[in-house]
Parts: C-alpha cells; structure tokens; sequence
C-alpha cells in the first residue's frame, strides 16, 4: 500500500527529511516572543547550542586548536546539546595535539591513560600528559601530581614529585582544569 499525506493526500516516500520551513518559522516566533513558555525557552536553548557547536566545530575544522579543545570536551561531557561520546572527544584532542596545544596534548593523554574512547594506551598517555604539562597545562601538572601521589597511572608513589607538580599549577598558563570537568581540582 503507497503511503499518502494526510494533509493533502499526495503519495509520500518511507524517509524522513528535515522540515526546513516548519522549523524556520518556530525559530522566528520564538525569537519574536509570539511563542514563548518552557517550550520555547528550550527551543531557544537548543538553538543557540547548535549555533555555538557549529561555529566552534567551522574554526576547529579551519585549524583552531582551541576550538578543538572545547570540541573535545563537549563530547566528554555531554555539553552543549552533544552526546557524551569519548571517541570523537579523543578525536578533537588528538587533532589539537598534533598541532601541539598543551591542552588538546592534556586530553588526548587523559583519554589513552584512562581508555576513554580509545584503547588504553596509559604509557603513550602519560607521556603526552607530560608534554602537557611541561607545555603549561594545569589540567595535566594536575593529572600528574596525583599520578606521583597515589602511585598509579604507572607512576611511581613519590610524594616529592606530586609536590613539584602540584604546585605547577598554581603557575600553570593553560587554565584547564574546569574547563575540562575537574573543578575540585582548582578549588
């Protein structure tokens, strides 16, 4: 049996597209404050997600690292509309790292280190981890601190170390930390 519109009774195909003009329009009443209530407010706040995703994923793909760095960590945490999904957040840090952001270096060691979306690799990510840190990263001097101090990430238990990197920082110039998820480490 051919499927046929309820509206206007014309055949109509299996596959659903994306009704650009139904959809230009809500966007207009909203925008306008026709429409409004919850509804609209998170209609809205979907929109403006889309947006903000959209323009940072046209300057990561034109090479801004950091673009790339905030990319990653949307997906890692489900920010903005996006799915958590650690495998294209390794991907986006990865893809800073080849260009050397100490940031993106931080996040592409964190996922290798921890298996996050890519076969645990925990020497290949501390290593970048390292550069990181060594590059001003308080995420990673972080990352490492606490490595040394409970002895894990196969790191030895050195308490020196974890003093050294912790205190890396405070003076770190890659503000990080709460960017990427982990404020109780700026506190």
């Amino acid at each position: 049996a051919e499927l046929r519109s309820p509206m206007s009774n014309e055949p109509m195909g299996s596959r659903l597209t994306a009704n650009v003009r139904a959809r230009s329009t809500i966007e207009k009443l909203v925008r306008t404050g026709v429409l409004g209530g919850d509804k609209a407010e998170r209609w809205l706040a979907q929109l403006e997600d889309e947006e903000k995703v959209k323009a940072r994923r046209a300057k990561a793909e034109g090479g801004d690292a950091a673009a790339m760095y905030n990319l990653g960590c949307w997906y890692g945490h489900g920010k903005h509309g996006l799915e958590v999904d650690d495998a294209t957040a390794y991907g986006w840090f990865m893809r800073g790292a080849d260009l050397a952001y100490a940031s993106c270096l931080w996040g592409a060691g964190w996922h290798l280190a921890n298996g996050a979306g890519v076969k645990q690799n925990v020497t290949y990510g501390v290593r970048l981890v390292t550069e990181a840190a060594k590059d001003g990263s308080e995420g990673a001097a972080n990352f490492l601190g606490n490595s040394f101090e409970h002895g894990t990430d196969g790191l030895p238990k050195d308490l020196a170390r974890a003093k050294a990197w912790y205190e890396k920082v405070a003076t770190a110039k890659e503000r990080d930390i709460r960017a990427n998820g982990v404020e109780e480490a700026a506190a």
